[in-house]
């Protein structure tokens, strides 16, 4: 079964309540041990759970009777950080240092838009974080209007009227959207995300927005996939975001002004990224165009970046890749085939595998395994 996206999701007319129980149904979660809030009438409900099964311990459930180790003891502070007053743990202290309870953002949709036309004002009761992935336009967000471009993250928070009002039709708006309930973070309402010094648009380092990019990427995947526990690796990925946004917006606080600009001293962070796809996947079949696509960029400038930073094109990087891997598995693999060798490291064609294996080690695969004997 597939995620909710956009052709089958209206984003200007679900509340949070309706994506909850939409979510309910796409993603069925029957977990053991889970924690209800304090009050809640599963609070005092008896939880089943299978023989044997221990449940984890929850800084909810502590009391003030909680003895500590001495040496913890002596650890703790005078100031207690539960809400409640509840005297915690050092291990707590410090995990609750953002927030009042557990970052838990329940996950309700995504959905990736090719913006062609404007859409009506709206807002929603749950909080949509979206990136622009590419193109120009302007959005009006709580009566202000904003420019956007590539590189902007837009944090629409509950009951926030917002709609685009222009996507450039020479640069059309690609936006990346996930929704999500649920957190209350330090010094900020429930339910809501606002950093100091920024409204509604923040524009991110480019080290954040091509790790937020990156998210994307997984996040479509994983929302198509059929895995066990997708729901919880979009809620993991989902809670990535918020974490990446505050730790620069909060932490390391960047200006607007900023804004996302690739041709900064960072640019050797793209391309560290890219070696490592490439590092990761050299035996699957890879294109220029792909590695482009996932990491939201043109591949003509990963071209002029990567050879600025390593002298060489991305597609050659590849090539000694596999063909230092097609070198060690002639050496170890004595039985396989050259074709063999070819399609463990992306060829499918034996003889083009051949002809690069010669040009670049001087000899041809079968002339080198012979020397090996």
């Amino acid at each position: 079964m597939l995620l909710p996206t956009s052709g089958a999701l209206n984003r200007e007319k679900l509340n949070g309540e309706q994506l909850q129980l939409l979510s309910r149904q796409f993603f069925p979660v029957q977990g053991w041990g889970d924690c209800p809030k304090p009050g809640s009438p599963r609070a005092s409900r008896p939880k089943l759970r299978p023989p044997g099964a221990r449940l984890c311990p929850c800084p909810k459930a502590l009391t003030p009777s909680y003895a500590a180790p001495p040496f913890l003891s002596a650890m703790r502070t005078t100031t207690p950080i539960h809400p409640q007053g509840v005297d915690t743990p050092p291990m707590c202290q410090i995990q609750y240092d953002i927030t009042y309870e557990d970052l838990n953002p329940t996950f309700l949709f995504t959905c990736q838009i090719s913006r062609k036309e404007p859409e009506r004002l709206h807002s929603h009761d749950f909080i949509e974080i979206a990136l622009i992935l590419s193109g120009e336009g302007h959005f009006v967000l709580g009566g202000k209007w904003y420019p956007v471009k590539k590189g902007d993250v837009l944090l629409i928070n509950p009951g926030i009227q917002h709609q685009c009002t222009y996507s450039s039709a020479e640069a059309p708006l690609e936006e990346f959207y996930v929704a999500f309930t649920d957190i209350h973070i330090r010094d900020m309402e429930r339910n809501q995300i606002l950093f100091p010094g920024h409204e509604c648009l923040i524009r991110p380092g480019e080290k954040t927005f091509v790790t937020l990019s990156r998210l994307c990427s997984l996040i479509k995947t994983e929302s198509t996939s059929c895995q066990p526990g997708r729901y919880f690796m979009l809620k993991a990925y989902v809670t990535q975001m918020i974490l990446l946004l505050y730790r620069e917006q909060v932490v390391a606080p960047v200006t607007i002004e900023e804004g996302y600009e690739f041709e900064s001293t960072n640019k050797k962070y793209v391309v560290e990224q890219i070696i490592d796809y490439l590092d990761c996947h050299y035996n699957e079949k890879i294109s220029l165009d792909q590695i482009a696509r996932n990491m939201y960029l043109s591949p003509f400038y990963i071209s002029k970046i990567f050879k600025s930073e390593t002298g060489d094109t991305p597609i050659n990087h590849l090539i000694k890749i596999r063909m230092e891997k097609a070198r060690l598995l002639l050496d170890k693999q004595k039985d396989a085939s050259i074709q063999d060798i070819a399609l463990c490291v992306g060829y499918d064609d034996a003889y083009h595998f051949s002809k690069l294996f010669k040009k670049h080690f001087g000899e041809s695969p079968s002339k080198y395994r012979k020397k090996q004997e």
